[in-house]
């Protein structure tokens, strides 16, 4: 199964290590892109914010 999460991060390193660190269910994370600052913004994300979409 695949699930999608969106991280807002400094960096995609730190982008990584959020979502690796927000489930214990997540065996594999990967990059698949940046979001724009209004998409950001349309979703309400702060720093240090995850979630799945």
């Amino acid at each position: 199964m695949v699930q999608v999460y969106v991280a807002m991060a400094l960096t995609a390193d730190d982008a990584l290590a959020v979502v690796a660190g927000s489930s214990t269910e997540i065996t594999r994370v990967e990059l698949a892109g940046a979001l724009s600052r209004n998409t950001a913004r349309r979703l309400r994300l702060e720093p240090g914010d995850t979630r799945p979409l």
